[in-house]
């Protein structure tokens, strides 16, 4: 399943240089956004572990650290929508980063594909 979140990847050093009040409404604004991502998409639920893969795009070709990639909202409203069972070890056997710059578009792109099974 690959998602495609239309938002400037950001990172958490860019989050931290915020007010803390302003946290939420970020955190607001990609959960809104990854719902809407997952509703243009075909839905699939995943009951086994799973890897997945993070790619940030930005058009602007300044330096960007993949390491600070602000995620966690993402992959929680995964877990919401049903698309993941959990955001646990026990669920999630991975995730990877890749990135990009001067893409024609600023994105964030949320691959999810199934690992091993289940004992």
């Amino acid at each position: 399943m690959e998602i495609h979140i239309e938002l400037k990847p950001i990172s958490w050093n860019v989050l931290a240089r915020k007010n803390h009040w302003k946290y939420p409404e970020i955190f607001n604004d990609w959960k809104t956004m990854v719902s809407y991502a997952i509703y243009a998409t075909k839905k699939t639920k995943f009951k086994n572990p799973v890897n997945i893969a993070i790619h940030a795009k930005w058009k602007e070709k300044r330096r960007h650290d993949i390491d600070s990639l602000m995620i966690k909202p993402v992959i929680d409203q995964l877990v919401t929508e049903g698309i993941l069972m959990d955001d646990s070890l026990e669920y999630v056997q991975s995730v990877t980063f890749t990135g990009e710059i001067g893409a024609k578009v600023d994105e964030l792109i949320v691959t999810i594909s199934e690992g091993k099974e289940l004992r």
